[in-house]
């Protein structure tokens, strides 16, 4: 995989859209301490000081922070995060409302949020969904696990298809994470 980092049009290179060889100006790669391909550097985000990844997740493209200690930010502990489902009862698919104002929508995957070692992110077309009820968690909670279903006044938000959801300590990456070409 190639990226031009001062480019958008890398972004279809990292997914094999086809662009020609000749956009690539320069290839940055992140692996691990045993050597282990972590992604390829995407593009940076203005004021943001971790790189960032484009990591294959399952044959989806999700843009990851990462710094040499591992994977970082947008990190949330479990109190802080907040699923929306469509049905009262919580009993449908999750969703996270979300913003593509940055414009990486088709390449990668919406929104990303870590907690401990979860990877949460959504793909598919961003919609409009009426939601009606939010799941919360308390300080500490299992967020692969059901969460506290609360009424929600029915709200038109923008989201992707149903959340996904990885353990990143299974992927087996070891850091320190090194910066190479």
């Amino acid at each position: 995989m190639r990226v031009l980092i001062a480019s958008s049009m890398a972004l279809a290179m990292v997914i094999g859209l086809g662009l020609p060889h000749r956009v690539i100006a320069q290839e940055l790669r992140v692996i691990d301490s045993n050597g282990v391909d972590v992604g390829v550097t995407v593009p940076p985000t203005p004021g943001v000081r971790e790189t960032v990844v484009a990591l294959n997740v399952n044959s989806d493209w999700v843009s990851v922070y990462v710094t040499r200690e591992g994977f970082s930010g947008p990190t949330l502990p479990a109190e802080r995060f907040r699923f929306f489902h469509e049905s009262a009862d919580c009993s449908d698919p999750r969703y996270i409302a979300t913003d593509d104002s940055l414009g990486v929508a088709p390449f990668f995957a919406y929104y990303v949020k870590i907690n401990a070692s979860n990877l949460f992110y959504e793909t598919g077309p961003i919609v409009g969904r009426i939601v009606r009820a939010i799941e919360t968690f308390s300080n500490g909670a299992d967020l692969s696990q059901r969460g506290n279903c609360e009424l929600y006044p029915p709200e038109l938000i923008s989201a992707g298809d149903p959340i996904k959801r990885i353990d990143l300590s299974t992927l087996g990456l070891v850091p320190p994470f090194t910066l190479i070409r």
